[in-house]
């Protein structure tokens, strides 16, 4: 009687197992994953310019000062991964080498005050190309922009969940 359940329920797990596997065989390629963001950069841009209100003067003042910062956050969030995974790396059970901790965790939070300072820095250059509204209304809009994305996401993960059942 066991082992006929346990075979009944391997047999109604098995196209779940398979499934699975297909997925991963189906990852995007790097092409793939480059296209994908260049799309969501240029729907950002013009989501940002259109909220913001941005002329075409302004426009191609702040995209060229935006892309500097977003490049710098960009190298400083790859520097705070690094020291994320290194300290994972750290703190596993099976790890013997725990004398970098200390620096990686000095990183890790080091990364948070060098991101604020770039975005400081940003804010004053900003506040030269455009009026003090439209930095206001960049930065909502930025923000807006990128809600916007998480929801799309996770309404894409939810509908996916329900055609895989």
């Amino acid at each position: 009687m066991n082992r006929t359940v346990i075979a009944l329920l391997l047999m109604c797990l098995l196209p779940f197992g398979l499934q699975a596997q297909e997925k991963n065989l189906q990852r995007k390629t790097d092409q793939e994953r480059q296209a994908e963001r260049e799309t969501i950069q240029a729907q950002k841009v013009a989501f940002i310019t259109q909220e913001t209100g941005l002329t075409t003067d302004e426009a191609e003042k702040f995209w060229p000062l935006y892309n500097e910062m977003e490049k710098k956050i960009n190298d400083i969030s790859h520097l705070r991964g690094r020291s994320k995974k290194n300290m994972y790396k750290a703190l596993a059970p099976e790890s013997v080498n725990k004398s970098s901790l200390n620096k990686d965790l000095g990183t890790y939070l080091n990364t948070f005050k060098d991101e604020n300072q770039v975005r400081a820095e940003y804010h004053i250059r900003f506040l030269k190309v455009l009026s003090t509204e439209k930095v206001a209304r960049f930065y909502l809009a930025e923000e807006h922009f990128s809600n916007k994305l998480f929801r799309e996401y996770i309404e894409q993960k939810i509908s996916e969940r329900a055609e895989e059942k």
